[in-house]
């Protein structure tokens, strides 16, 4: 898989301008890094996936995603605790 067969979503977009707001430093190449080479992947519902990686000592990224007929799509991305997230 290479970075022309993803696709992000307009909500991914916009929750990635949200997240830069809240001061972390993620973009769409990061939340493609992830998805690409994730730290952790895990089921989510209706047939997507979480794909997650640490952004510093106590955040995490993770990108939801699902397999289109023509790639991956990032349906939404949004930061949280590695306490809560990391199996």
């Amino acid at each position: 898989m290479n970075r022309r067969q993803i696709r992000i979503t307009g909500h991914a977009q916009d929750r990635l301008r949200q997240e830069r707001d809240r001061g972390f430093e993620v973009d769409e190449t990061l939340a493609m890094e992830i998805l690409l080479q994730p730290y952790q992947l895990t089921p989510a519902r209706d047939g997507r996936w979480f794909a997650q990686s640490p952004i510093d000592e106590r955040h995490l990224l993770r990108v939801l995603f699902e397999k289109g007929p023509e790639g991956l799509v990032i349906i939404t991305v949004y930061v949280g605790s590695k306490r809560q997230y990391e199996i």
